[in-house]
């Protein structure tokens, strides 16, 4: 293979294993594996998963809910996307759990429900100051009270999502301070994502619901020794030529060569989710040694510099995200350059680098 990711699940297994620690014993976890697990692989990891104990599956939409019926998974899977009228039937058919932020979208799904004469189960969302979905405090519990009435909708928990619980505290803390006069609404809620997790804001929660550490990657820096990323991602050094001083590279010309400099060929781009945005910024491991992206990514290549490297050959690993010998490049550090976030990273992996899974040895 010329570039492609180990998925390493005993990794995946301790990530699980510590962030469960941090709850009450009580409190189950909510595995999020949306967006293709985080652009981990939604099947490979939700049945590692499942095997492991998890006890329910955030996904985005119905679309993945079926996939993981078809794939094994008889855990619950909550949606966290407003669904959309047509999806109520195959949503029923998966026995999956919707999201509920109005009183139209709750007399909608009851008329479904009722003419398919089936119940659907509900987790009403109050917005407590994220602003996207969810019913506002001042509507929540009207809405709450409709839908208990309603007898082809089962109530099963409320719930909240926090804007900013990993860099605002104080905003973190009014918004939980908002969602607080409603838990005695249903014994059942949840609120925490892995910076919520990690600050412990809500110990009495039903759920936690972990997706960036669950993957090895901390919200909060002082945590991440606990983690261990799950994903690496390789490629192949394909050529390895010397360049005059003063040599332009790659489209645009954007480096030149200031003296006489090895550079190494590499089989990833922009083609396989390796972002434009990192052009003479990042840096790839390569004999366990930092090297520069010299110019400009390309769809299917990047230029590296490798002074530092004393043999380097066609055919040698490069690490792009990962481990090599004392070195590491976290998906992090990668979104810290690219102006972005570790998840965005992940996520635009494409499919053509395959994923290959290593499964625990005890």
């Amino acid at each position: 293979m010329r570039t492609w990711c180990d998925i390493n699940l005993k990794a995946l297994r301790h990530n699980l294993r510590w962030l469960r620690s941090l709850a009450p014993a009580q409190t189950k976890v909510m595995g999020l594996v949306k967006a293709d697990a985080y652009g981990h692989g939604l099947v490979p990891i939700s049945r590692f998963l499942q095997t492991e104990g998890c006890e329910v599956f955030g996904c985005a939409h119905v679309h993945e809910a079926i996939t993981l019926r078809a794939a094994g998974i008889h855990r619950p899977i909550f949606l966290f996307s407003a669904f959309l009228a047509e999806e109520l039937p195959e949503i029923l058919r998966c026995k999956a759990i919707v999201t509920l932020s109005s009183l139209e979208e709750a007399k909608q799904a009851q008329q479904v429900a009722k003419r398919l004469r089936q119940k659907l189960a509900v987790h009403v969302k109050i917005d407590t100051g994220m602003g996207r979905l969810g019913v506002s405090t001042e509507r929540a519990k009207p809405l709450l009270d409709a839908v208990r009435r309603m007898d082809s909708l089962q109530l099963k928990g409320i719930f909240t999502h926090f804007a900013a619980p990993d860099n605002n505290p104080d905003f973190t803390m009014a918004q939980w301070s908002r969602f607080q006069p409603f838990l005695g609404e249903h014994p059942a809620h949840h609120t925490s994502s892995s910076a919520a997790i990690l600050r412990k804001i809500d110990p009495q929660a039903a759920f936690i619901r972990p997706g960036l550490s669950l993957y090895g990657i901390s919200p909060i820096p002082r945590y991440q020794k606990f983690l261990q990323p799950v994903l690496t991602w390789k490629a192949r050094v394909t050529l390895v030529k010397t360049m005059a001083p003063g040599s332009p590279l790659s489209y645009g010309s954007t480096y030149q060569t200031k003296h006489r400099e090895k550079i190494a060929v590499v089989s990833v781009g922009y083609g396989d989710g390796y972002f434009r945005l990192l052009s003479n910024q990042s840096q790839v491991l390569i004999g366990g040694k930092r090297c520069p992206v010299r110019g400009r990514v390309t769809m299917d290549q990047i230029l590296v510099g490798v002074p530092r490297v004393s043999e380097v050959r066609s055919g040698d690993e490069v690490v792009l995200i990962g481990s090599q010998k004392k070195e590491q490049i976290l998906a992090s550090e990668l979104a810290r350059l690219a102006q972005t976030i570790p998840y965005e990273i992940w996520c635009h992996i494409t499919p053509r680098v395959p994923r290959i899974y290593h499964e625990p040895s005890t």
